[in-house]
C-alpha cells in the first residue's frame, strides 16, 4: 500500500446518546475550516428534539495494490480530531475526550 499526499477532512453528524450514537450524514473536504462550517450548518438545521453531535477528523487515503479500493486512514493525533456539541444554542468545539466548557467555539 502507498499513501496519497492529500489530507482529507471528514465531517460527520451523529444522533443519539454519545455511547450509542449513529452516524447519519458525512462529507469530505480539503480544508478543515470548510469541514467545520459544514458541521455547524448541519447542527443548526438539526431537530431540537434529538441530540445531535458532529465531528471533524483529519485523514489520508491509502492506495491499495492494483484496482483495490482507496482506504481512508484517520489521523488519531489530538490535533487531527474535533468534536462538536450544541450547548445553549451554540456549537462548541472540543478535542475528543474533553468536556464542552468553552461556548466561544474556538477549539482547534
Amino acid at each position: 500500500m502507498s499513501v496519497t499526499a492529500e489530507v482529507t477532512w471528514r465531517a460527520w453528524l451523529g444522533v443519539g446518546q454519545r455511547e450509542f450514537m449513529e452516524q447519519v450524514e458525512s462529507a469530505e473536504f480539503t480544508a478543515r475550516d470548510r469541514a467545520r462550517e459544514w458541521v455547524e450548518r448541519r447542527l443548526a438545521e438539526a431537530s431540537r428534539d434529538t441530540q445531535h453531535y458532529g465531528s471533524v477528523d483529519r485523514g489520508i487515503y491509502l492506495v491499495t495494490s492494483g484496482d483495490g479500493p482507496l482506504v481512508w486512514l484517520p489521523d488519531l493525533a489530538s490535533d487531527g480530531m474535533l468534536d462538536a456539541d450544541v450547548v445553549d444554542g451554540s456549537v462548541v468545539w472540543t478535542r475528543p475526550g474533553q468536556f464542552a466548557q468553552d461556548t466561544t467555539g474556538q477549539a482547534g
